[in-house]
């Protein structure tokens, strides 16, 4: 006989969400939900081609289904989006801590899709609009050579016991992306290691080495849990979690998906080192 986990109601799901948040926030966390407007997850440019573009891969497909259902249900309670992966907490039947690694764009990738967009997108707010051409279109969001990443660009971690490649956590968390790029578009930039403003005007070639973007300039939220020492320099109690923002500090460290090989095997789980209760 199978067993299966009790089926939770939607408005069960919901209040166990806002208990998580409400607890999280207790504990110092800048919490940073994943909110809809109706059901629809993205509406504009960014994010709805972030959501078609993965929905294109049939590996995808069936796990992408039950991430949908996560974010309309108000299950992502918490996602960031960094210079090579997203970090983010999904309610399922307990609180899951998910980290997705993207690896940052090819510099010859990223050179010929500035070649191609060269003199076409007239200033950073018509890029973010998705206001050009149809072919620079085509060009941005090509399924093979654009700037979204292909799946073996991306390598999910998730602390639920789900061995497969990418579980319904991680599907809500990718799925929660496209609706965190409808507001702020400027993070795909981000997570691909890229710099923005090198697609305006008439710059053919775009200047050497990856721009080093500061995620609290452009709104993101860059940030990782962590537990800081207390005072005296003893190590602070697992429980008191907080959240730092990437700053100058750390420009030395690797960047976030810089060390991931390039055909990842199935990924590693997320050590449970964290404590939520």
């Amino acid at each position: 006989m199978h067993w299966y986990p009790r089926y939770v109601p939607v408005d069960e799901q919901r209040a166990r969400t806002v208990s998580e948040m409400h607890e999280l926030r207790a504990r110092g966390v800048r919490v940073q939900p994943v909110e809809l407007r109706g059901r629809t997850i993205a509406q504009r440019f960014w994010g709805r081609h972030w959501c078609e573009h993965l929905e294109s891969f049939s590996e995808y497909t069936a796990r992408l289904a039950h991430g949908r259902a996560y974010v309309r249900n108000g299950s992502v309670c918490h996602l960031a989006i960094e210079a090579g992966g997203v970090d983010a907490m999904v309610v399922g039947s307990t609180l899951y801590h998910v980290v997705i690694r993207v690896r940052q764009l090819d510099r010859s990738a990223w050179t010929a899709i500035a070649a191609a967009c060269a003199g076409e997108i007239g200033s950073v707010r018509e890029l973010r609009e998705g206001r050009f051409s149809d072919r620079v279109a085509e060009v941005l969001t090509d399924r093979d050579t654009g700037l979204f990443p292909h799946p073996s660009e991306i390598v999910p971690e998730c602390e639920c016991s789900d061995r497969a490649t990418m579980c319904k956590h991680a599907a809500a968390a990718l799925s929660g992306v496209g609706r965190r790029l409808d507001d702020h578009p400027e993070l795909l930039f981000l997570l691909r290691g890229v710099d923005e403003a090198e697609l305006i005007g008439t710059t053919a070639t775009p200047a050497r080495g990856h721009a080093a973007i500061d995620p609290a300039a452009n709104g993101s939220a860059g940030t990782f849990f962590d537990v800081h020492p207390g005072a005296g320099g003893t190590a602070a109690p697992e429980s008191a979690m907080t959240l730092h923002l990437a700053g100058p500090a750390a420009s030395d460290a690797p960047a976030f998906g810089a060390s991931m090989p390039a055909a990842p095997a199935a990924p590693r789980k997320v050590k449970k080192t964290l404590t939520y209760r």
